[in-house]
């Protein structure tokens, strides 16, 4: 069961990252090219910490750890979180 569990945070993690990239994408047409420079930025981090995440999190399902998979496979979540509040304070 605790499998389940890291696999449903992992998955979370990554419909997180997948939304906020959306958010980006979304925004980018009408932005500045400074503003465009910091929005691929921002994507490009998001999507290294995702990619991170679920790597990490699969290599400690494999080795038997899944508590632990459980708080790497949803870092994203937390991690898109205070991204976005401090895109808000940085890209207006």
């Amino acid at each position: 069961m605790t499998y389940v569990l890291a696999l449903l945070a992992t998955g979370c993690g990554i419909f997180a990252s997948v939304m906020l990239l959306t958010l980006l994408l979304a925004g980018s047409p009408n932005s500045k090219p400074e503003q465009l420079a910091q929005i691929k930025a921002w994507m490009l981090t998001i999507l290294i910490v995702t990619l991170l995440s679920v790597a990490a999190a699969a290599c400690l399902m494999f080795f038997g750890r899944p508590w632990y998979a459980v708080g790497v496979g949803s870092f994203p979540i937390a991690f898109n979180a205070v991204a976005f509040v401090t895109m808000l304070r940085t890209l207006a």
